[in-house]
């Protein structure tokens, strides 16, 4: 059975502000101790140095489920690496409860990622559907709901945000990127930040540049996070 691997490092880091507050001149190289990250105003941040628990973490710091997890070396330090199958056997798990380390309302989600496979790798999309692998999806406590969502699917990276807006329609907000798709290669490391506010819009940041953003006043109520998924769906 085929495997489809993503690997995490560094930080899978979670702010209160946006990434322009978060980052500022710095770049995204900033990011890697945790004493700043903590004076950034970091709610949540694991560096995966031979351990899935959070250095920071204003809510739970250990995993809530982990499963088949390995360490490998990461873009600075270590990563963990997180496997699944094609198939109901043998894939990781690694899943954060978001209570305390998500602020739904506004915030930033930081963190490095690299995978085994081209972003333009067909056989890593399955079922009708044609889904790929889940880099990162965050479980929302409405039913069937996400509040985040980024994963290979069809022709496009699908990364979008749930919600409903205050008018009363329930939407999705976000973007199907399909310029992701030729600039993601097999086993290099990037860098991604999405950032949202709920009466401005979000952004999604790829090595320190926008690759996606919508912007003006906005109405928007964002789902609540329950789960933290890496590398698969919670």
């Amino acid at each position: 059975m085929r495997r489809i691997s993503i690997r995490a490092t560094l930080a899978v880091a979670v702010f209160a502000g946006v990434a322009g507050d978060v980052f500022g001149a710095g770049g995204v190289d900033a990011a890697e101790n945790a004493e700043l990250l903590r004076e950034r105003g970091a709610l949540f941040y694991v560096p995966f140095e031979g351990t899935p628990d959070a250095a920071i973490a204003l809510g739970r710091s250990a995993p809530s489920a982990q499963k088949a997890l390995s360490y490998v070396p990461g873009r600075v330090g270590q990563a963990v690496s997180v496997t699944n199958r094609l198939g109901k056997h043998g894939s990781s798990m690694l899943v954060y409860e978001a209570l305390g380390n998500i602020y739904n309302r506004r915030g930033t989600i930081a963190f490095w990622v690299q995978s085994p496979w081209d972003g333009t790798d067909r056989d890593i999309l399955t079922g009708s559907a044609y889904t790929g692998p889940a880099i990162l999806s965050i479980a929302a406590e409405e039913l069937n709901r996400y509040f985040l969502w980024f994963c290979r699917r069809k022709s496009f990276f699908d990364m979008r945000f749930d919600g409903r807006r205050r008018s009363g329609e329930t939407e999705r907000f976000g973007t199907f990127c399909t310029r992701l798709v030729p600039l993601w290669e097999a086993n290099e490391w990037q860098h991604f930040a999405f950032t949202w506010d709920d009466r401005w819009g979000c952004a999604v940041y790829r090595n320190g540049e926008i690759l996606f953003e919508t912007r003006g006043e906005i109405e928007w109520d964002m789902t609540t996070p329950a789960n933290i998924g890496l590398g698969h769906s919670p």
